[in-house]
């Protein structure tokens, strides 16, 4: 599990199993985006890998609100 802190650099958030892009964290924020979907969280983060289904977790420390949710629909 993926524990430090970076918050003012880019991190690829990656799984551990195939390589797949999962997200991004920048300035102390996780990146999600699947199809339209996008999401931006902090804190404990668990994704399944869409390419070969392993469980990939990470903890985003960082920014002012637990979490957040955009949807430009």
């Amino acid at each position: 599990m993926e524990t430090t802190t970076r918050p003012n650099t880019t991190f690829e958030w990656r799984c551990f199993h195939c390589g797949t892009l999962l997200g991004i964290e920048l300035h102390g924020r996780m990146h999600l985006k699947y199809k339209t979907a996008q999401y931006v969280v902090t804190g404990p983060v668990v994704a399944v890998c869409r390419r070969c289904d392993a469980t990939n977790e990470t903890v985003c420390v960082g920014g002012a609100a637990s979490a957040a949710t955009t949807n430009d629909a």
